[in-house]
């Protein structure tokens, strides 16, 4: 794992013959790290993959579903995204009493749809999700104005 998309400031290296993987605490809030996959075999032959992988740290505290540690809202919550306007990603909250099947969508300002955000059962509690201004092909929208759609149980 690097900070670096080139990998010229290596900061773990994991050896294990596990297929999953915990990244440690300790890494920084807020910040894009990068990583990628060496595997080898017992005569030593390696194999490294060729998609290069990244991850944006938050500054909040979520587990591995992205729900904020901590309290249950007591009604459906839908936050302003944050920040407004934003470039390169913004984040949006929302907060769920109960469980509930949450389908979240963006659309732009012609009304098309442009992103499915979530679409997914969630436990009660309240969620981060980060939208990277990239539709659902991955490629990046343009500036202008988008709006979000949540549904959330009855909600």
């Amino acid at each position: 794992m690097s900070e670096r998309s080139d990998f010229s400031d290596t900061l773990i290296v994991v050896t294990t013959m596990e297929t999953n993987y915990i990244i440690p605490d300790g890494l920084e809030q807020n910040k894009q790290y990068y990583w990628y996959v060496v595997a080898k075999d017992k005569a030593g032959a390696s194999v490294e993959s060729k998609n290069r992988f990244s991850f944006r740290t938050s500054d909040v505290a979520t587990d591995i579903n992205g729900r904020i540690s901590g309290r249950i809202p007591t009604y459906f919550e839908l936050s302003q995204n944050y920040p407004n306007p934003f470039n390169p990603e913004t984040r949006i909250r929302f907060g769920l009493p109960k469980a509930a099947h949450v389908l979240i969508e963006i659309y732009n300002a012609l009304g098309q749809k442009v992103r499915i955000l979530a679409d997914d059962k969630y436990q009660a509690g309240y969620y981060e999700r980060i939208w990277d201004a990239r539709n659902d092909r991955g490629e990046k929208m343009p500036s202008g104005i988008y709006l979000l759609k949540m549904r959330a149980g009855e909600f």
